[in-house]
């Protein structure tokens, strides 16, 4: 509920750009279907450019319609997603897969 509260927030100004920061975070995969579903209706109907940042990368390539993986302050890959999978870009690839191995490194704070 409180997630839907903070979208009808964002969502009253009218922006004509909405970023929106992992809104599915912590959902369970029915939840985050039925709040990804309305943030796309909303903001077509609206005609808002939705830029979101997320980490659910089981169905990317399904709720957006570009991509871009970005690291170390860099665009590593941005395209269509219908792009994405036949891609053979490493970042991208690991971020698809949540493969430990490749270019992108976890950092850690010494």
């Amino acid at each position: 509920m409180q997630k839907r509260v903070g979208l009808a927030r964002a969502l009253a100004g009218k922006p004509d750009i909405l970023v929106l920061d992992n809104p599915t975070a912590g959902l369970d995969p029915i939840l985050s279907t039925g709040i990804e579903t309305l943030i796309r209706e909303i903001t077509e109907e609206q005609g808002e450019t939705l830029i979101v940042v997320t980490a659910d990368m089981e169905r990317l390539t399904e709720r957006y319609d570009d991509i871009a993986v970005l690291y170390d302050g860099v665009v590593q890959w941005a395209g269509p997603a219908s792009r994405a999978e036949a891609d053979a870009h490493p970042g991208l690839m690991q971020m698809l897969r949540g493969s430990r191995e490749g270019p992108i490194r976890m950092r850690v704070r010494t």
